[in-house]
C-alpha cells in the first residue's frame, strides 16, 4: 500500500490543503509526466464523488466543497481506521472517542452507533482541520433540540485534540457522529424522539400506517420501523444536503436497491412526490434508496420471504434426518424445507429427491446423489439464491 503512487497523491493530500509538486515529485522519484498521468486516473476513478485533484508544475490541491473531499476520504480508509495510516500512534485519538461515547451513555445520551465509522470520521475531521482545509458554510438550525443535546460533548472531543469546534465545522461534526447512529433504536431514544420529535414521530407513524394498508401488512405497525423512519427523517431535515452527500458516498448501493427492489423503490418516489412521506418532497434517488432499505428490513422481519422446498428421499433415516438439517442450514432460513413423501406435494414447490418419481401436480425436480455433490449443492444455491441480496 506505501509503494502505491496513488495513495501517495492522495495521503500527501489529505494531510495537506495544498502539497509542493516539486518536492513531492523529487521525493518519490518520477517525473512530472508521470504525476500527471496518474492524478488523471484517479481524477477519472472518483468523478462520483464530485471532487477533483487540480494539477499544476507548482502545486497540486482537491477542487470541490470541502465536505465531498471529507466522504471521500471516509470511504477510502474506513477500513483503515485501527491502523497507524492516521497517526503515528491512533490509540490516543480511538482513546478520547471512547471517552465521549462513555460519556455520553453516563448522560443517557447514549445511542446505537458503528464505534469504527464515528472514529474514522472524527480521524478525519482532525486531520482536515488541522490542515487548514475548513468545511464550507451550510444551512442548518442552530437551536435544534438534537443538536443542543450533543454539541457541547463534541467540543469537548475535539478540544482534546486541541481543535475548537464551532458554527459549520461543530455542525458538521455532529452531523458526522449522527451518521454513524444504528437504524437500531433502543428504548432510551425512542424517548428522546417522543420528546423532542412528537411531530415527526406522527408524521412517521401515518406513513407506516399507509404502507402497512398498501402492503397489507398490519404488523408493520407494530415493528421499529415507525421509529427508524423518524431517525432518517431528522437526518434529512438537519440539513438535506448534508444527508445526500453522505449517502452518496455509497453510490454503489443505490444500483443494487433499484435492481433488487424495483416496485417499492416506485412506491416510496410516488409516496414522495406526492407529499405523502412524512413532509418530504422530491427527495434525492440516494434518500428514496435508504428509505427502502428500512423498509425493506421491516417487511422482512415481519413477513419473512420463504418457499417451501420438499425432500423426498429414501436412505438411512438417521442420515436423513441429518442431511434435511445441513440442506436447511445451506439453504438459508428463507427456505422451508419439509420432508415427505410425493402424495403430499403441492403445485409451485420446488423438490429435493434422490429418485425418480412422477409428482400428481407440477414441481420443479432436483436430483441429488445420496451424499450431495459440491456442483449438486450448487445447483440447489443457485436456484434459491433470488431470495436473497
Amino acid at each position: 500500500m506505501q509503494k502505491s503512487l496513488g495513495i501517495q497523491v492522495v495521503k500527501q493530500l489529505l494531510f495537506s490543503r495544498q502539497v509542493a509538486v516539486p518536492q513531492f515529485i523529487h521525493h518519490q522519484g518520477l517525473s512530472y509526466e508521470s504525476l500527471k498521468r496518474e492524478t488523471k486516473k484517479i481524477n477519472a476513478s472518483i468523478q462520483a464523488y464530485q471532487i477533483q485533484i487540480e494539477l499544476t508544475p507548482q502545486s497540486m490541491s482537491w477542487q470541490g466543497d470541502e465536505s465531498s473531499v471529507r466522504i471521500f476520504y471516509h470511504r477510502l480508509l474506513l477500513y483503515f481506521t485501527h491502523t497507524n495510516f492516521f497517526f503515528s500512534d491512533y490509540a490516543i485519538q480511538q482513546a478520547n472517542y471512547d471517552r465521549f461515547l462513555n460519556r455520553l451513555e453516563r448522560k443517557q445520551l447514549g445511542v446505537q452507533n458503528e464505534v469504527i465509522l464515528g472514529t474514522c470520521w472524527f480521524y478525519i475531521n482532525i486531520i482536515r482541520q488541522r490542515a487548514q482545509a475548513m468545511i464550507e458554510a451550510f444551512t442548518y438550525d442552530p437551536e435544534d433540540p438534537l443538536y443542543l443535546l450533543y454539541h457541547q460533548d463534541l467540543i469537548q472531543l475535539y478540544g482534546y485534540e486541541g481543535i475548537q469546534l464551532a458554527d459549520d465545522e461543530l455542525f458538521f461534526a455532529f452531523f458526522c457522529f449522527m451518521d454513524s447512529w444504528n437504524y437500531t433504536v433502543d428504548e432510551q431514544f425512542k424517548q428522546l424522539l417522543r420528546t423532542h420529535y412528537s411531530v415527526l414521530l406522527e408524521k412517521s407513524r401515518l406513513f407506516v400506517h399507509s404502507l402497512s394498508e398498501h402492503y397489507q401488512l398490519p404488523a408493520l405497525n407494530n415493528s421499529q420501523l415507525t421509529e427508524n423512519i423518524t431517525l432518517f427523517l431528522i437526518k434529512y431535515f438537519e440539513s438535506r444536503r448534508l444527508l445526500d452527500k453522505f449517502l452518496m458516498e455509497y453510490h454503489d448501493v443505490l444500483v443494487v436497491v433499484q435492481a433488487k427492489f424495483p416496485q417499492l423503490y416506485q412506491w416510496v418516489q410516488e409516496e414522495m412526490r406526492n407529499y405523502r412521506f412524512a413532509g418530504i418532497l422530491k427527495a434525492s434517488e440516494y434518500a428514496n434508496s435508504t428509505a427502502v432499505l428500512l423498509i425493506q428490513t421491516a417487511i422482512y422481519q415481519v413477513a419473512p420471504q420463504k418457499i417451501k422446498v420438499y425432500l423426498v428421499f429414501q436412505g438411512e433415516p438417521a442420515w436423513k434426518s441429518f442431511l434435511a438439517q445441513e440442506l436447511q442450514a445451506t439453504l438459508g432460513p428463507r427456505v422451508e424445507l419439509t420432508t415427505a413423501n410425493p402424495d403430499q406435494i403441492q403445485a409451485h414447490d420446488l423438490i429435493i429427491a434422490n429418485y425418480t418419481f412422477q409428482p400428481t401436480s407440477p414441481a420443479k425436480i432436483y436430483y441429488v446423489s445420496m451424499v450431495p455433490t459440491p456442483k449438486e449443492l450448487d445447483t440447489l444455491r443457485q436456484t434459491i439464491r433470488y431470495l436473497y441480496l
